[in-house]
């Protein structure tokens, strides 16, 4: 029983591990990414302008 939870945590700390790299990689896609779109957005709506507004409070 205690090597099969053994087992287990390996998995588990593997799939973390897995997870982590994955997180990071798509935090790096985003900050990569964001300015572009950023730059992009010619048109400024009222969702926009919604947004704006909540940084202002």
């Amino acid at each position: 029983d205690t090597t099969r939870l053994e087992i287990r945590l390996r998995e588990m700390e593997r799939l973390i591990g897995e997870l982590t790299v994955e997180n990071r990689t798509l935090k790096k896609i985003i900050e990569l990414v964001e300015p572009q779109k950023k730059s992009k957005r010619q048109i400024f709506t009222s969702a926009d302008w919604e947004m704006s507004r909540k940084d202002v409070k």
